[in-house]
């Protein structure tokens, strides 16, 4: 019985009747991840950075106009909203600190990457 899902990671032309070296050798040939794309894990790792930047600072932006607008209009339930906001901005803070220290190379001090 096949697994689909093992059989789409696999390149066209290889089925389940090929032989297992061609096969290991269609997936040695894989350099990046699928689903990034083809990007190599560099390429990936930066186009997530500025995603998250982006995202932060359009939330922050947003935010910023909820609160003035909740002011202006007297609206408890629109400040609310931009103090939920606040909450996004801070996960997309962390975010952002998590995937550029995980990016960084090991050193001889910190062995771990």
């Amino acid at each position: 019985m096949s697994d689909p899902a093992r059989e789409s990671l696999l390149p066209l032309g290889h089925g389940t009747g090929t032989d297992t070296s061609a096969v290991a050798a269609a997936l040695k040939e894989r350099t990046s991840c699928i689903l990034a794309g083809g990007q190599t894990s560099a390429q990936n790792g930066s186009k997530v950075q500025t995603q998250f930047i982006l995202a932060l600072c359009f939330s922050f932006l947003f935010m910023i106009v909820e609160v003035v607008g909740g002011y202006f209009a007297n609206s408890l339930a629109i400040m609310t909203d931009a103090a939920h906001l606040l909450s996004d901005v801070g996960g997309f803070a962390v975010a952002i600190f998590a995937a550029h220290y995980a990016a960084k190379r090991s050193q001889q001090s910190h062995t771990f990457g």
